[in-house]
C-alpha cells in the first residue's frame, strides 16, 4: 500500500503544476500587465516585449507539464530528478533576475515562486524514503510470481515428459534395433 505522505506530495506537486499553468496562461493572455507590472521592472526605455512574454509562457508551460508528470508518476525516480532540476532552474531564473540582474523587484511575485520551489524540492528529496518500502514490496511480488511460474513450468514439463514417453518405450526401441 502506498504511504499517505506520497498522496499528500502528489497533491502538492499538482498544486505547483496548476500554479505554473496559471503563470503560462497569464504570460500568453496578459503579457504586458503581468510581466511588466509584477515580475520585471517596467522601464519606458526597455519595455517587456511579446517575445519575452511568449518565451516565459513556454517555460512556465514546460514546468507545468513536467510537474504534472511528476504528480502522476512520482514512483519513478528519473521523473523526480527531472522535477528537481526544473524547480532548481526556476529558482535560478527568479533569483538571478531579482538579485543578480536587478531586472525584477524583490516582491511577492518573485519570492513566492522561489519559496514554493524550495519547499517542493525538499518534498521531492524526501519522497524516495516513503517510496522505497513500496518499491521493495512490488519487487518481492514480481520475484515471487516468477518463482511460481518457474515451478509451474517445471511441473508441467515433467508431467508432459511422463505422458509422452512411456517407461516401456526404451525397451521396445532396443528390441527393434
Amino acid at each position: 500500500m502506498v504511504h499517505a505522505v506520497i498522496y499528500c506530495m502528489r497533491g502538492w506537486i499538482a498544486f505547483v503544476a496548476f500554479i505554473e499553468f496559471g503563470n503560462a496562461a497569464q504570460c500568453f493572455i496578459d503579457e504586458k500587465q503581468f510581466l511588466s507590472g509584477h515580475i520585471f521592472i517596467h522601464d519606458d526605455n526597455e519595455p517587456v516585449t511579446t517575445i519575452l512574454a511568449r518565451t516565459m509562457g513556454r517555460y512556465c508551460l514546460l514546468n507545468a507539464v513536467i510537474m504534472t508528470h511528476c504528480a502522476l508518476c512520482i514512483d519513478h525516480i528519473p521523473i523526480i530528478v527531472l522535477s528537481i532540476l526544473t524547480l532548481s532552474l526556476n529558482i535560478l531564473m527568479y533569483g538571478s533576475e531579482a538579485f543578480y540582474y536587478y531586472s525584477a523587484p524583490v516582491n511577492f511575485y518573485i519570492c513566492f515562486p522561489i519559496a514554493i520551489a524550495l519547499l517542493t524540492i525538499i518534498c521531492l528529496l524526501i519522497a524516495p524514503v516513503f517510496l522505497e518500502p513500496e518499491l521493495r514490496r512490488q519487487k518481492q511480488i514480481v520475484i515471487d510470481s516468477d518463482e511460481e511460474e518457474e515451478d509451474e513450468y517445471e511441473m508441467y514439463s515433467k508431467q508432459k515428459h511422463l505422458r509422452t514417453i512411456p517407461p516401456s518405450l526404451p525397451a521396445k526401441i532396443k528390441k527393434n534395433q
